[in-house]
């Protein structure tokens, strides 16, 4: 599903964040790194998904594969196309929005029959968020919050996720789902 083969990732050109990491995560796997603030954890999520550019950084060497396609330099569009969803640290979404807006925001490239499918799975998933769903996002309490934002990529039903903090609390049965 993924692979990473020695990866070398600068910022600004001098800085070296990644310097010849490599893994291999299969279908239904699941790997954590772990690693102190600065050790690059970010650094591979954003090379992964696409986003270092965003951030003044780039792929010096090494590749990145997603379902068996070259995705190095791929742009997150694409990336996000082929089945990968990052999600970043903090909570990012509208918080003016309902968590209904917020995924018909993160869904608005799916058919209509796939975004009602995506949010009766996200509401399964996460009762309280659906008792939410119509209240703005910026006045979640700080579990809602965290349910709103991680369930909001999975509206569009990813094949992988990339996590850069780890989603605490979430009972074992959601992990099967």
């Amino acid at each position: 599903m993924l692979s990473v083969e020695n990866l070398k990732v600068v910022y600004r050109g001098v800085i070296l964040a990644l310097d010849g990491v490599s893994l291999e995560l299969g279908d239904g796997e699941a790997v954590a790194l772990l690693g102190p603030n600065g050790a690059g954890k970010s650094s591979l999520v954003r090379a992964v998904a696409g986003l270092l550019p965003k951030f003044e950084g780039r792929v010096l060497d090494g590749h990145v594969r997603l379902m068996g396609q070259e995705a190095t330099h791929l742009d997150p569009v694409r990336i996000t196309g082929l089945g990968l969803t990052a999600v970043l640290e903090g909570r990012p979404l509208f918080r003016y929005l309902t968590p209904v807006e917020n995924l018909v925001a993160a869904g608005h490239r799916l058919s209509p029959q796939e975004l009602k499918a995506g949010m009766e799975e996200v509401f399964a998933r996460f009762p309280r968020l659906y008792e939410r769903r119509h209240e703005q996002a910026g006045y979640l309490s700080g579990g809602s919050s965290r349910c709103s934002s991680w369930a909001w990529p999975s509206s569009p039903a990813p094949r992988c996720w990339w996590w850069t903090s780890p989603p605490w609390g979430f009972p074992p049965s959601w992990w099967r789902r």
